[in-house]
């Protein structure tokens, strides 16, 4: 097993530190034993969601290369947390796994804390991922939510990171957030995650991120591949599949996004990646996904074929919930109703995601599946 020593360490503090949370995720995978038998169902219904993802805002300050959603022509919208309640209040029961994300910044919510104070008061697991830039000014409110784990996206370091994610500044007020949230959390602290997006722009300084990783002394750091390539002829495909399935009522443009894979050494990275996956100094590193060779990582990022072949089944197991109301599949693709409109678990199973559970079951997956996440995380 790679990085036997960190990966035992960790487990052993979380467990002595979190037995309450060791309990919850116990149950959470015992759920999920459950959840896969909906998978064998033909008529599309399925157990609620193992997990639930709230972008809260549309707002975001900063202006990502890789990123669709700021430079596209959508409206802008914050989730509502009259609603965010009435949804907790009906899954609380099922133990989802509640993750804080999405196309804006969380912390730019004007009610994040009090959303995170409600969902910690059910008993909830609760996870953000954020930019970092505004965590020092909030560390103190931060720490007293108990929130349990914070994602902090750093791409690369220095003047790089700042360029790729378009705001001077941004990389110090990330690494200084990360401190904070160290310095001043003497009895209790959330799991601390780096997330490295690996683009054109990044891929040759991996090894740089690692040690600011180990300096910093998070507990984690995700390389993560873009999830955001999109092919002319992975979108064609999809574009022909979706004839028959619910449209977005959004304008999302791809042709924003700027991985610059181009650029990317293939090879290089999948030994960089290796090599960092060995390293047993404290930090653990995970990939997703996790693509062993060069020749995986370019069919990856050029659509020649899946990569891997698997079934998908995030459509019995994650839904995203976007800050309109909208419950939706493929990152805004696919609206399966309105928190406005309908309570959360009467859209679950109504006959948009059932139509869309029977489409995905029978082909196995669809063409945007390739470079989706959930893809990898939950097939």
């Amino acid at each position: 097993m790679l990085q036997w020593k960190t990966r035992l360490g960790f487990g052993y503090k979380f467990m002595q530190k979190r037995p309450k949370t060791s309990a919850y995720f116990l149950s959470f995978f015992w759920r999920n034993t459950i959840r896969r038998q909906s998978y064998s169902r033909d008529d599309g219904f399925s157990v609620p969601p193992s997990v639930i993802t709230l972008a809260l805002t549309d707002y975001c300050n900063l202006n990502c290369k890789m990123c669709p959603f700021q430079r596209s022509d959508i409206e802008k919208n914050q989730l509502d947390f009259g609603l965010i309640k009435k949804l907790i209040d009906q899954v609380y029961n099922f133990k989802p796994y509640l993750s804080l994300c999405g196309r804006g910044e969380p912390l730019l919510h004007p009610e994040f804390f009090e959303i995170i104070s409600y969902i910690k008061s059910k008993g909830l697991w609760c996870a953000v991922d954020t930019n970092g830039t505004l965590i020092e000014q909030n560390v103190d409110q931060l720490l007293s939510s108990k929130i349990d784990m914070v994602n902090v996206s750093i791409d690369s370091v220095g003047e790089i990171q700042d360029r790729i994610r378009g705001v001077p500044g941004a990389f110090q007020k990330a690494i200084d957030g990360i401190r904070a949230l160290r310095a001043k959390s003497p009895n209790f602290r959330p799991i601390i995650r780096i997330n490295c997006v690996i683009t054109g722009y990044s891929f040759e300084h991996l090894e740089e991120v690692y040690e600011l990783a180990r300096d910093l002394r998070v507990d984690m750091l995700n390389l993560s591949h873009s999830f955001y390539v999109r092919t002319q002829r992975m979108l064609r495909a999809q574009e022909k599949l979706s004839q028959n399935l619910p449209q977005a009522r959004e304008n999302i443009s791809w042709d924003t996004v700027d991985v610059d894979a181009g650029s990317i050494d293939y090879e290089n990275l999948a030994k960089t990646i290796d090599r960092l996956r060995r390293k047993d100094e404290g930090v653990i590193v995970t990939v997703i996904p996790n693509l062993a060779s060069g020749d995986k990582l370019q069919r990856y990022y050029e659509f020649k074929d899946f990569v891997e072949k698997r079934k998908t089944k995030c459509a019995w197991k994650h839904t995203n919930i976007y800050p309109n109301g909208d419950v939706e599949m493929c990152d805004g693709l696919y609206p399966m109703g309105n928190l406005n409109d309908s309570d959360f678990l009467e859209i679950w199973n109504n006959e948009n995601f059932r139509e869309f559970r029977k489409r995905l079951k029978k082909m196995e997956r669809f063409p945007i599946c390739s470079a989706c996440c959930r893809y990898y995380h939950y097939s």
